[in-house]
């Protein structure tokens, strides 16, 4: 997705604009860059 210009930020509003369309009343948003292997989770109850 990088290639055509899909960015990791963009990626992450895209998603957290779907939870909310979803009706999450929480997101959260984990950022684990710690460990060999970083991640990005999100997460809702929507």
């Amino acid at each position: 997705m990088r290639d055509i210009g899909y960015s990791l930020e963009t990626a992450i509003a895209d998603l957290i604009d779907n939870s909310i369309s979803a009706g999450a009343d929480r997101i959260d948003v984990i950022c684990d860059v710690a460990c060999d292997d970083p991640c990005v989770i999100i997460l809702d109850n929507g």
